[in-house]
């Protein structure tokens, strides 16, 4: 997607005054966003998802900051008790991310996207709040 289709993508979730969603802010800009989605207010359980914008900036650790911030705000303020996502499974760098903040692989959808040519699986990752407190990735473990 390009920058510019982004920025508006994050624009109008501002526009929509969620308080789930964030900038991700490095060298005085917005380089990305992390939100909350697919949000079950009864049982506490919530999507999310992360981006970085500029290919320049991915790789450097700020997805990986933002991230642990955000599991501390979504599980100690928020009072979230399950935080999951869903990845492609090429997108080896984001689960190695995910795995070292936590999340475990819960399931997988077999040849569920064809992208580039080929089918890739899309995996389900979740993150409980006593594992995110037991393996100690709060706040302020975040950058590690």
């Amino acid at each position: 997607m390009p920058l510019a289709a982004l920025e508006k993508r994050f624009e109008r979730g501002l526009d929509r005054n969620n308080a789930s969603w964030f900038g991700i802010i490095a060298d005085d800009r917005i380089i990305g966003d992390i939100n909350l989605h697919s949000i079950d207010t009864r049982s506490r359980v919530a999507a999310f998802g992360v981006a970085i914008y500029e290919e320049a900036m991915q790789g450097r650790g700020f997805g990986r900051e933002a991230i642990g911030l955000f599991l501390g705000w979504a599980f100690f303020i928020e009072n979230y008790e399950r935080i999951w996502l869903t990845t492609w499974s090429t997108n080896k760098r984001a689960i190695r991310c995910y795995q070292a903040l936590g999340f475990v692989e819960e399931g997988r959808q077999r040849r569920q996207l064809f992208i580039d040519g080929t089918y890739v699986d899309v995996l389900l990752m979740g993150l409980l709040r006593t594992e995110w407190r037991a393996n100690d990735k709060g706040v302020r473990n975040a950058s590690r």
